[in-house]
């Protein structure tokens, strides 16, 4: 072969050589481009797949009518890439709506439509759910801390408020709904109650109202109780550890056991410890539905003209009679009234029916309520720290609330100066004698005594059982009649 290519022409070597180095060159040029396309191509399904991924999560964060197109790193892509990135994915994620929910809360000073637009609403969405709200809620009565669902519907790029939902009480929930565009729909659901009554009862530990905490009995019942004992029993002096106490009301339970809606307490009793119970019970003798009242197993009413306490949970600070003036130094003063010691802001409650005679500040009383009952009893209340919406001239039940506890005027301390004048003349408020109510007779009391023998029925079937001490009628009509003395 060697001997062959000596005896060729030098141009034809020449030309054979360039042929083959030619020839060389090409089949590695060749091979560095078909490496090159084959990591062109492991790149270009990278790219695609970081881009398609992103393009599902954009429509997430992006702000509410932000408009959709080509992304902003597409113009550096290859021109086929980027086609290939701005072009639809075509998967199920785009052929079905996908559902997003969220969360949110009603802070202080929110407005449902600025909590909406806040949580990526659009505005004419936002202004679609509110108008259809409206039609069976008053957005205005939302909550501090009310939570509201919102489930948005998201097609390709495009995310919409699909539905509202919240409860705005334990007894029935609200769902907005959209029906087409930015049209929504509103409907309210009452939430299956169950009627029942609760029967609690124990042993007074330390407070009465720290004993029903512990018993989980509701805070409006112990209120409820306590008022209707204030018209016989001083909760300072009276009650003490080891006294007992029972209460018996209606209540609706949802599904899962909770006590959503109280009725009335409709027996409370409490045996103090001098052995002698208090038993009470709610009737309507008329049954008429507005004229309920306590009464006695005998049917004698425990309502007083006057109650001794016109405020719950306060213990007195200073009782009527002579004493050393704390601000002035007196070493003998008398002090026509009781301090009952509150915190401030306290309720403050009409001791009986009356009349506002005057409202308004009055020398070192400070802040200072005066009421009418009748022609004989009025009743005063000093040193508030705010009144009630009351006026001279207005009528005002008993246990209304008219003012709130300060320590207005001369004061070491928030309390309220709590006085009684009989026939112009300042008495004793845990001492005067009072009229108290009727007695029940004929067809009235034979109702009420239907009454008594239903719930005395229902209380028994209950899993607490009632206190052992049942004291006959004579010694509660004894008790009642005692207290107006």
């Amino acid at each position: 072969m060697t001997e062959r290519l000596r005896r060729l022409p030098p141009p034809l070597l020449l030309a054979g050589a360039l042929a083959s180095t030619i020839l060389a060159v090409g089949l590695i040029n060749q091979r560095e481009l078909v490496l090159e396309q084959q990591t062109q191509q492991r790149l270009t399904r990278s790219v695609l797949e970081i881009t398609n991924d992103f393009s599902r999560f954009l429509p997430l964060i992006a702000p509410p009518g932000a408009r959709s197109g080509p992304l902003p790193f597409s113009a550096a892509l290859p021109p086929a890439v980027a086609a290939q990135a701005v072009a639809p994915v075509k998967s199920a994620a785009t052929s079905t709506p996908a559902i997003v929910s969220k969360t949110v809360a009603i802070g202080r000073g929110d407005t449902l439509m600025g909590v909406l637009t806040a949580a990526g609403v659009a505005a004419n969405q936002a202004q679609g759910a509110v108008a259809a709200l409206r039609t069976v809620f008053d957005p205005r009565e939302l909550k501090l801390g009310q939570h509201i669902t919102l489930t948005f519907s998201r097609m390709a790029d495009e995310l919409r408020l699909a539905a509202l939902s919240m409860a705005p009480s334990r007894e029935s929930t609200l769902a907005v709904h959209r029906v087409e565009g930015d049209t929504y729909t509103a409907e309210t659901k009452a939430l299956p109650l169950t009627p029942g009554t609760a029967r609690t009862g124990g042993v007074i530990e330390g407070s009465l109202s720290a004993t029903g905490r512990r018993l989980d009995v509701p805070p409006r019942i112990m209120a409820q109780m306590i008022h209707l004992f204030s018209y016989r029993v001083d909760f300072q002096r009276d009650v003490k550890s080891g006294d007992r106490f029972a209460v018996y009301y209606d209540r609706a339970v949802d599904p899962k056991g909770r006590t959503v809606k109280l009725g009335p307490l409709l027996y409370a009793e409490m045996t103090l410890s001098n052995g002698k119970p208090l038993r009470y019970y709610r009737c309507d003798p008329d049954r008429n539905g507005g004229a309920a009242e306590y009464y006695t197993p005998d049917g004698h009413s425990i309502r007083r003209a006057l109650l001794r306490t016109p405020i719950d949970g306060a213990r007195i600070s200073s009782g009527f009679g002579m004493r050393v003036n704390p601000i002035l130094g007196y070493s003998q003063e008398m002090h026509p009234g009781i301090d009952f010691a509150a915190p401030m802001g306290t309720p403050i409650m009409a001791a009986g029916e009356g009349t506002i005679e005057q409202v308004g500040w009055f020398h070192g009383y400070g802040k200072y309520i005066r009421i009418r009952h009748d022609s004989t009893f009025s009743t005063t209340y000093g040193h508030m720290s705010s009144f009630a919406k009351v006026h001279p001239g207005e009528h005002v039940h008993q246990g209304e609330v008219i003012g709130y506890v300060g320590s207005t005027g001369r004061s070491t301390g928030p309390h309220l100066y709590f006085e009684v004048i009989k026939n112009g003349v300042k008495v004793n408020p845990m001492s005067v004698s009072v009229p108290i109510g009727g007695v029940l007779k004929g067809r009235d009391f034979a109702r009420f005594q239907q009454e008594v023998h239903t719930i005395d029925q229902r209380m028994a079937a209950l899993s607490i059982p009632q206190p052992a001490l049942r004291p006959t009628s004579e010694a509660d009509s004894a008790q009642v009649a005692a207290a107006g003395k």
